[in-house]
């Protein structure tokens, strides 16, 4: 039970049409994360309140 609580996904993100390029495009967050870590993670890093996810 321990190894799957340790286990983490690495999230590669990519700028389409006028978004920002991230300084850092991958990075790793917990399998048990739920996305909405995700899309927080990006509002900050692009310091957008609104964000499309599809």
């Amino acid at each position: 039970m321990a190894a799957e609580a340790d286990q983490k996904v690495v999230v590669h993100v990519r700028s389409t049409g006028d978004a920002p390029i991230l300084k850092q495009s991958k990075f790793k967050i917990s399998g048990r994360d739920k996305f909405l870590k995700v899309i927080e993670f990006l509002r900050r890093q692009l310091h957008q309140d609104t964000l499309v996810a599809t």
